[in-house]
């Protein structure tokens, strides 16, 4: 473990340095201190003397620090080793159960090697040569117009053997039961029966439309208008009859109406009169009448 020097503390060139080789003067005994003249130099050369061992404490420091990142890189390498290692290892694992499997595929090749070597060969037929000469000649035979009619008519023989046939009995007694039973229920309902409805009979109809029974007469101030530039028809108007035989809304079908005409038009249906649609003889909700305005001006 490399631990980080202190620097040493010097403020100037009498700090403590300066202290410390006067310390040493101080101690040491007259014999020695002659042989140190370095002791007894002047501030000068203490000066210098200070200056060369911050340099040397400096680059004592630097290598301490070039010594740690040296380690650290050291350290991360080694890391790096390490996984490497353990990856070289789990690869070395999967290919020596590779070959593991690749060394029992070949034993089980060399026993099925061993074994189809111990079998005899088969030696072909003595007539193998003409049996192959007749399916040729069979095969040339079916490839034209003959041999695809005779597979066609093999087919359909195929099918009326099969499906035809059984069906056969089945359907022809089917038809002739309906026969039977539309000719007994023609007699009892044809001609035992008058075809013809009674004349005092009243004709029922289920549904009955909705329908107009008394308009208000209320009178609208653009009608005259309209019918003069409407044509035909110059006010459709489609209204919806509740149950109660009243409108309940109404849309416009062809002419133009506005603010004026539209109230005028509100009162009217609002105070008019219908029959609700019927259905099985009740009235029923959502029927529909339209209602054509029209206004003829007769001058004398």
């Amino acid at each position: 473990l490399i631990r980080r020097a202190r620097p040493p503390a010097v403020h100037n060139g009498t700090g403590a340095a300066g202290c410390l080789f006067e310390d040493i003067a101080r101690r040491a005994p007259p014999s020695s201190v002659d042989h140190m003249p370095h002791l007894q130099a002047p501030p000068d050369q203490k000066q210098q003397a200070v200056e060369s061992v911050r340099e040397k404490a400096e680059d004592g420091r630097t290598a301490t620090e070039d010594h740690r990142v040296a380690a650290e890189a050291a350290r991360h390498e080694a890391e790096e080793f390490r996984t490497l290692a353990e990856q070289a290892r789990e690869v070395h694992a999967s290919q020596r159960e590779a070959l593991e499997v690749c060394r029992q595929e070949r034993e089980r090749y060399l026993e099925l090697s061993m074994m189809m070597s111990s079998v005899a060969a088969i030696k072909p037929p003595e007539n193998l040569g003409v049996s192959i000469r007749v399916a040729v000649a069979k095969a040339r035979e079916t490839e034209g117009f003959a041999g695809r009619s005779r597979r066609w008519k093999n087919s359909f023989d195929l099918v009326v053997a099969n499906i035809l046939e059984p069906l056969a009995i089945p359907a022809a007694a089917g038809v002739l039961v309906a026969l039977v039973v539309f000719s007994m229920m023609y007699q009892v309902l044809g001609m035992s029966l008058p075809l013809a409805a009674a004349a005092s009979d009243a004709p029922t109809n289920l549904l009955q439309p909705a329908r107009l029974e008394m308009l208000a007469g209320f009178r609208m101030s653009t009608l005259e208008e309209m019918s003069r530039t409407g044509g035909q028809h110059p006010l459709l108007v489609e209204a919806t009859v509740s149950a109660e035989g009243e409108a309940v809304s109404y849309r416009v079908l062809s002419g133009r109406v506005n603010a004026a005409a539209q109230r005028e038009l509100d009162q009217i249906l609002l105070f008019s009169r219908f029959r609700p649609q019927m259905s099985f003889g009740r009235p029923t909700s959502g029927g529909r009448v339209v209602l054509s305005f029209n206004q003829i001006s007769v001058h004398g």
